[in-house]
């Protein structure tokens, strides 16, 4: 009689164990990381416990980003870690609660985000100030701009992705280290493929200085002339560029000057002063 209520006490001993052990484990916390708008494979997914800060399991997320760990009541925090090739950054998510039911949560990891970076030049090598930047995403990319500093120097935080270099300048942006036209473009003739921080210089194209005198048809020189431009989209050597139109005035000499991008074909207008009976002339200089 002892050996049987001691078989049944031993056995009630085990299955209220086997209960607890499996009532302890009885839930999922599980999900999908997404890089972006797409599931992430090889993602590692961390467990901790939210109150103690410890580590309680680990896995890596399969072909279609799914994850999943088998909990107890409690709260738990989630750290994702994405393959170092994927471009994107680690992820964390605090106080996920576990109460009775499973539980989903996804998770939408952010691109991370590169530097891009280098110092404007002209061609003799003198550093440009205030020059506009721009890194342009070539497929939906996220890009963005900076001005270069007083060394030259530029960053721009960008994602992953494919971009074309932008640079915009003249005065209208700011002092500038040599004289400069009024406002030009211009346009990278490469595409840079950015995974990580990177480096690109950049080389302003070459600048041409017009300059001449306004006078009458009997050479008497005539001030507060306007001479212009018309803007004029061009060739940079293997690059594209543009200039604005733009306009600059004699002075008391007659004497005038302007900064241009070398092209071979500006059409230029000069408009005489109100109190001198002239004309406006349009001239086509090559």
């Amino acid at each position: 009689m002892n050996k049987k209520l001691n078989f049944l006490f031993l056995a009630a001993i085990l299955i209220f164990l086997f209960l607890g052990v499996n009532a302890a484990y009885a839930y999922t916390l599980s999900g999908i990381i997404y890089g972006g708008s797409n599931p992430m494979p090889n993602a590692t997914v961390n467990l901790y416990d939210a109150s103690t800060g410890n580590q309680l399991q680990s896995t890596v997320t399969n072909s279609s980003g799914f994850y999943s760990f088998t909990v107890d009541n409690g709260t738990y925090n989630l750290i994702i870690t994405p393959p170092p090739s994927s471009g994107f950054g680690e992820s964390k998510v605090n106080g996920i609660p576990v109460n009775g039911a499973d539980v989903t949560q996804n998770v939408i990891l952010i691109q991370q985000a590169v530097i891009l970076s280098g110092t404007v030049r002209y061609p003799d090598g003198t550093v440009a100030q205030n020059i506009r930047v721009y890194a342009n995403g070539l497929s939906g990319e996220t890009g963005g701009s900076a001005l270069s500093d007083t060394s030259g120097h530029y960053s721009i935080p960008v994602g992953g992705g494919t971009y074309q270099i932008e640079v915009r300048g003249g005065n209208s942006y700011g002092a500038q280290n040599k004289p400069s036209p009024g406002h030009f473009r211009w346009y990278s003739p490469f595409q840079l493929s950015i995974t990580g921080n990177q480096t690109q210089d950049i080389t302003l194209p070459s600048f041409a200085t017009v300059s001449g005198k306004t006078t009458d048809a009997n050479g008497v020189a005539i001030g507060n002339v306007r001479v212009s431009h018309a803007w004029a989209n061009l060739t940079c050597g293997s690059a594209t560029c543009y200039i604005s139109d733009e306009s600059v005035y004699s002075d008391a000499n007659g004497n005038y000057s302007m900064v241009l991008l070398p092209y071979s074909n500006y059409t230029f207008t000069v408009y005489p002063p109100q109190r001198e009976q002239l004309s406006a002339d349009n001239s086509q200089w090559y």
